[in-house]
């Protein structure tokens, strides 16, 4: 275990994705003194530039989340992936590790070392992405995984 520890705000968040069916998505970092795992942004959040003003983000949900995945640092996430099969909608929460080549040495580490932690506390997800660039989190590519998990 890596000490560090995964807030009362990150249970609440994936409790409204998973449960209360309030949101598509929640991305968790570590916080800035790296003893904690708390809430980046949910799908309800708008991204704020410079001056406080919302950025213009993608339509589409999943490419919300995905631009909100940072190109040099490690996040977790869940998403609530929707989707057809045999013509009925299904909706599977993945959880996803995100850690992309150009995180730094210690944040790969604490990153690898709180991930059980995160996954302990978050219960309820039905498949793990480890992802370290965007090919792994192709939508597509995730709800075949899910498709042929399941059926």
């Amino acid at each position: 275990s890596s000490g560090i520890t995964v807030t009362p705000e990150c249970i609440e968040a994936f409790g409204k994705l998973k449960d209360e069916h309030k949101l598509q998505f929640v991305i968790y970092k570590l916080s800035d003194n790296l003893k904690n795992i708390v809430v980046d942004s949910t799908s309800d959040d708008p991204i704020l530039d410079e001056s406080g003003n919302p950025i213009k983000e993608p339509e589409d949900d999943y490419e919300r989340f995905l631009s909100r995945l940072p190109e040099n640092d490690g996040r977790y996430a869940v998403y609530e992936v929707k989707y057809m099969h045999e013509g009925g909608k299904r909706e599977k929460v993945v959880f996803y590790s995100w850690v992309p080549e150009k995180t730094s040495i210690k944040h790969k580490m604490l990153y690898a070392s709180s991930r059980s932690e995160v996954e302990q506390k978050l219960q309820g997800f039905v498949h793990v992405v480890q992802a370290t660039e965007s090919d792994d989190v192709l939508y597509d590519t995730i709800e075949k995984t899910l498709s042929n998990k399941f059926f």
